[in-house]
This record gives C-alpha cells, structure tokens and sequence, in this order.
C-alpha cells in the first residue's frame, strides 16, 4: 500500500532534549509505502499508484507513557469537592484512589475488561497506538492479579501494552510495611507477566521506606522502575534512586531545581494532572533550562479522565512553557523511548511499524482551534482505525 503526496511532519530516531534539537524534518510531497504492518520505503511521490491524499500532514503515531485506564467507578462528583479540601483532603475521607479501588474490586473480571477495552478504543481513535498502563487499584494480591489479567487479555485483543504493577496506597487500615510483604509477593509470582514496577511515593502514598525496599526487591528479581515522584509534595526520594534501575521520573513538579542538576532519566511530563492540582509552572520552565528528556503522558485515569494526547498537547501549549515541536518529540520518539519502544514507533522510517496519523490540517492548529478534531485517520500497524480511508 502507497500512500501519497503527503506532508510528512517527522523526527530523527535519537532521544530528543528541550531547547536543543527538538525541530522535526519537513518534507513535502512524501510517499509512504507500507506491507504487512511495516514501513517499507519513504519516497518522493510521482505517478505511482496510491492513495492520493492531496497535500494532507502526516506525524507519528503517539505512545502514552503513563496511562490508568484499567478501573471501574466514577469520580465526577469530586471535581468540586478538591476545590474545598484538595486532592489529599479527598485522599484521606476515603475518596480519590480509595473510590476507585472499591469500585473496581467490586466489579466483575468481565466488566472490568469491557469498560477498559472501551477507553483504549477510545485513546487509539484519538492517535494513541501503544501505551504504558498500570494496575494500582486492586491493592490486594488477587484484585491486583485481576487488573493484570484484564491488560494481558487487552494485549492479546492487539493493543500494544506495557504494563507496570503499581503500589498505588496501602490498603485501608494497614500499616505499610505490612502491606510491603503482599506487594513483593505480587512482584515475584506475576514477573515477567508485567514490564516494570512503580511506587506512588508522596503525601497521603507511601514513604521513601516502603519505595526502598521496593526498589531493592525490584533490583533483585530484574524489574525496571517507572516511579510516581514529588506530585503533591517532595519527600527526598531522589537521594536513594543511585543504585537502581530507574526507567523514568513522573510527575516530579515538587522537585527542586538542585535535585533536577542531577537527573539524567527521562522525565514524564502530566500537564492535565498539573492543570487540575492548579500547580504552578516553574518546574517545566527549569526542565526547559537544564535541557532536559521530556515525555508526555495523558495519566488517564479516575482523575484525569482524557482520551485524547492532541487535547494533551492542546492545553500544553497554552499552559506550559513547552513548544509544539517539543511535545509532538515528546509525545512520538521521546514517549517511545520511556516505554522501550524505540525500535518500533516514535517517527515515521523505514523498518519501523506502520502507525502514523493523518491530520486534518496543519500541526500548528493544535492548541489553537479548540473546538476541532485535528486527526483525520488513524493507522495503526498498517490499518486505518477511524475508517476515513478505504483499502
């Protein structure tokens, strides 16, 4: 299959940092040939056979790299109520992750999975075409494994998954180095069933004493790590990540500009997650200033209920000090490298999986006509989603 005449709007495959080598290639009147799911050549476009797509842009497909779109529930009634007591008020009423937990608990294996394969539907028609999703809202040893269960089987349905057990809170009532024992339990019996681990280490989560031990655990079984940091407060884990497999930072906006100096992982940037914390933007300003590995992640979920990286995207360029050719290298090749799919997604080159998205204009519109869908198709590994092109 050709597709031609395109605009194709794309980056190198090197891991991109802010404020330095973010400019993507530009190139008119492009040819895409794919087969089987696979980029075989670009080219310029001449008289072959193709799909005419008369001048239409072309970027990569997104990778979400921090995504919670396994639950059940709804938490549409505490928008209003953080207003009055914040989000770690709600925490601690029992609201907030707890609503959740229970919802999903109490939710079937079945409808579990049915509400989830819905959103990953939704956040692929949207541009989305891998993503890293976690559990965190079973708690226990055999909720946990549920959620587990359900992301294999949206695996084998064909989203490309990868999946973190996440220690989200301690359970009700129980001390959490109690709760530590369950945890490396879960982490033992189900790797490899899952990519990496992740700790929520903050106010109202866990100490830096349960996310040791965590991590030492981690080391000793060949997990990498993907960690929740400094999002409402910053507690001083980065002192104790030295020695350990550390896959990414998310969150992050409580860190320090001394402790930022030192960082070297790729950060995960959650603009919609710092919109609604109505957190200020001096953080991203300091990522920009150290020239910093940014990825960009929706953090779907219960609390940041978004489908859609392009609305992502939107609000960051009015919200954040980030450009547009940052959050799409954020969003595309940076985004592919935290989730460890470089070889496979993040620009649009030969050998590399068929998965782009065809705009409906300029990438440029992104963040300035609000009301407007800018994604014309979707096609992932080689097949159009949203069924704008017929083949």
């Amino acid at each position: 299959m050709i597709f031609k005449n395109l605009v194709l709007y794309n980056f190198s495959s090197k891991l991109h940092k802010l404020g330095t080598d973010s400019r993507p290639d530009i190139l008119q009147n492009v040819s895409i040939e794919f087969e089987d799911g696979i980029i075989k050549r670009l080219f310029h476009s001449g008289n072959e056979e193709g799909i005419d797509l008369k001048g239409k842009w072309v970027i990569p497909g997104f990778l979400d790299t921090h995504s919670h779109p396994i639950f059940c529930g709804d938490r549409s009634e505490e928008i209003d109520l953080r207003k009055e007591i914040g989000y770690e008020g709600v925490l601690k009423m029992g609201g907030g992750i707890y609503k959740t937990v229970e919802a999903t608990k109490k939710c079937s294996e079945e409808s579990l999975y049915v509400e989830s394969k819905n959103r990953l539907n939704k956040m692929m028609e949207n541009g989305t075409v891998a993503m890293e999703v976690k559990t965190g809202y079973g708690l226990d040893y055999n909720n946990e494994e549920k959620m587990l269960r359900v992301a294999e089987r949206l695996r084998k349905d064909g989203f490309d998954l990868k999946i973190t057990l996440l220690a989200h809170v301690p359970e009700k009532g129980m001390d959490e180095m109690d709760y530590l024992a369950e945890f490396k339990k879960m982490m033992s019996d189900f790797y490899p069933r899952y990519d990496y681990v992740d700790v929520f280490c903050d106010n109202g989560a866990f100490s830096i004493n349960f996310l040791a031990e965590v991590l030492k655990h981690a080391k000793e079984i060949g997990v990498p790590a993907r960690l929740h940091l400094n999002e409402l407060a910053n507690l001083g884990a980065l002192e104790i990540l030295r020695d350990y497999n550390i896959k990414t930072l998310d969150h992050m906006l409580e860190t320090s500009e001394g402790e930022l100096e030192g960082i070297n992982e790729i950060i995960n940037v959650l603009p919609i997650t710092y919109l609604f914390l109505n957190k200020r933007n001096q953080f991203y300003s300091l990522l920009r200033k150290y020239k910093k590995a940014i990825a960009l992640g929706s953090d779907m979920s219960p609390n940041s209920y978004v489908y859609s990286i392009p609305f992502v995207i939107a609000i960051s360029r009015q919200i954040t000090p980030f450009t547009l050719d940052e959050l799409l290298a954020a969003s595309t090749i940076n985004a592919a490298y935290s989730i460890d799919k470089e070889k496979e997604y993040g620009n649009i080159e030969a050998g590399k999986k068929a998965s782009f998205i065809i705009l409906d204009g300029n990438p440029n519109k992104i963040g300035y006509e609000f009301y407007h869908d800018p994604v014309f198709e979707v096609i992932r590994e080689g097949k159009p989603v949203r069924g704008e092109i017929d083949f």
